[in-house]
């Protein structure tokens, strides 16, 4: 019983956390969906990044092979 209301008092902080956050994205006068695709396009520059780090390392050999 007292696990129950461990998890179900965690899950409310969790929601009233994420209702805060995007309370203050809207404040800040992003849209919520703006800042979902924000969230996705970083991730793939990211991605990109670690891309264009793994293909400086390879040798010219290798880079005319991948051609």
């Amino acid at each position: 019983m007292e696990f129950l209301a461990i998890i179900f008092i965690m899950g409310f902080v969790i929601l009233v956390l994420l209702f805060i956050a995007v309370y203050q994205i809207k404040m800040a006068g992003m849209k919520v969906t703006d800042f979902w695709t924000f969230i996705k396009a970083n991730d793939t520059l990211d991605k990109l990044y670690a891309f264009a780090q793994r293909y400086e390392k390879i040798s010219p050999q290798k880079n005319i092979k991948n051609i």
